[in-house]
């Protein structure tokens, strides 16, 4: 890959393993499921290997067509990994995961006590509103590395709790499912919100290079010499904008279209209940 063109080429590559990510599970469950009816469980298993051995050979090929480069050239990668592990960029992502490893321990109880649609709108709202005060407090000329930081910080506390307990939601969906609709099918439910996430992902590491190439940003460059301020500015403003817009969305979905309060919750537990009691 040319060095200018190294930053498109990873971007590519993260975007087709997320997509594969995201259709495989979907399409071995529906291949599982198909051949299952048409032969028996063991079938439907055995379909499932034998399209996984077929999609392993034809990775297979394109690494036999590709042109021998000969050994790579020493380091070629090392000021890409350097970029990627400098402090500038890593202090970001630990401050704004770290909280996950705090609250973790009571999550749940939380969860449990508020409701999980609750805890979990409230907390997106809150690191919405920390990367808005980002933005408003730039336009009056204040700004620093720690400011960010600290935002980051309580993004991290705010995203860490649907981060958590997404897994507990989308179980109380399928017992929804189950006592409103009456539909039991537990794996697709699993399969779909995985390949929505994962479909997330994909659309996500895509997008990313959208607001990157309306600032002149150049993937020849693995650092900020020979950006001018504009450049810089726009960078930060849709690095702090994207994701307070798309927190607020998701609070309002949350808070006002998705169902499940804890009132709502606990009501759909006494009814699998009896449900239950019944069969």
């Amino acid at each position: 890959v040319p060095r200018e063109k190294l930053g498109s080429a990873v971007g590519l590559y993260g975007a087709g393993v997320a997509l594969a990510m995201a259709l495989g599970p979907s399409m071995g469950i529906a291949l599982r499921d198909w051949a299952t009816l048409r032969w028996d469980e063991a079938g439907g298993y055995t379909a499932v290997f034998l399209l996984a051995a077929f999609f392993m050979f034809l990775a297979i090929i394109p690494t036999i067509l590709l042109p021998d480069m000969g050994r790579p050239e020493k380091g070629a990668l090392g000021a890409w990994y350097k970029n990627i592990l400098a402090t500038e960029t890593l202090l970001p992502t630990v401050f704004q995961y770290l909280p996950v490893a705090v609250i973790m321990f009571f999550a749940t109880r939380l969860g449990n006590r508020f409701g999980r649609r609750e805890v979990c709108a409230y907390g997106i709202l809150l690191a919405a509103v920390f990367y808005l005060a980002l933005f408003v407090l730039a336009l009056f000329g204040i700004s620093s590395v720690w400011l960010y930081l600290a935002a980051c910080l309580a993004s991290g506390v705010g995203t860490a709790f649907i981060f958590l307990l997404v897994w507990a939601m989308t179980t109380d969906a399928i017992d929804y499912n189950k006592v409103t609709y009456g539909l039991n099918d537990e794996a697709t439910s699993y399969a779909f919100y995985s390949f929505m996430r994962k479909l997330g992902t994909t659309i996500a590491t895509i997008l990313i290079n959208v607001p990157l190439l309306r600032i002149g940003y150049s993937g020849s460059k693995l650092n900020t010499e020979g950006l001018t301020d504009e450049a810089l500015r726009h960078m930060y403003n849709s690095s702090v904008m994207i994701p307070a817009v798309l927190f607020l969305l998701v609070f309002v979905i949350l808070r006002w279209f998705y169902p499940l309060s804890k009132q709502r919750v606990a009501e759909l537990q006494t009814e699998k209940e009896k449900v239950l009691s019944r069969q």
